[in-house]
């Protein structure tokens, strides 16, 4: 993908093409960077809103393209006065402190294997990591926790947390 000398867009709308494995761009603000790993607030289509933090690895990017200031989505979003902020403390050296650093910061975390199911996603805690994989208590749509389950660090394509959905799962799974 080519990050040397990206560090004008930090904070700049970007669009990601990441087919075969997501057939719909993903778009959002990159907030941070590391040869591996980007951390973007996702753009939410439907209201025009950023919803949390999604983390993506670098080398499953076929194209990435930032949008323009005057294009529709900046104005529009700059007349809704959405920002981007910033999180600090997430890890982005590798999958295994990104999904750490989460787990510390956030009630729920969700996990995409999307090579694996496109249409699957796993949301839940980490209890326990080795060298190649993590142990993850599964959280079901009823926020209801679900027993527990091992997967594979490579597997990984994407993780997501603080949006909307898995926020007010995590509020009602605490009762």
């Amino acid at each position: 993908m080519g990050y040397a000398g990206v560090v004008y867009w930090w904070n700049r709308f970007v669009e990601f093409d990441r087919k075969p494995i997501d057939k719909e761009l993903l778009r959002g603000f990159v907030l941070e960077f590391s040869e591996q790993l980007t951390l973007l607030s996702p753009l939410d289509d439907e209201r025009f809103e950023l919803n949390g933090y999604t983390v993506i690895r670098n080398s499953d990017v076929r194209r990435w393209r930032s949008v323009g200031e005057d294009s529709f989505c900046i104005r529009a979003l700059r007349l809704k006065g959405v920002r981007p902020v910033r999180r600090r403390g997430l890890s982005l050296a590798s999958w295994p402190g990104l999904l750490k650093s989460a787990n510390d910061l956030f009630p729920l975390i969700t996990v995409s294997r999307e090579r694996i199911d496109k249409n699957a996603c796993q949301i839940g805690r980490i209890l326990s990591m080795n060298r190649v994989s993590f142990q993850l208590e599964e959280i079901d749509t009823d926020a209801s926790w679900n027993g527990h389950r091992r997967y594979k660090f490579s597997d990984v394509t994407r993780v997501a947390f603080g949006g909307g959905y898995v926020e007010a799962m995590a509020r009602v799974a605490a009762g």
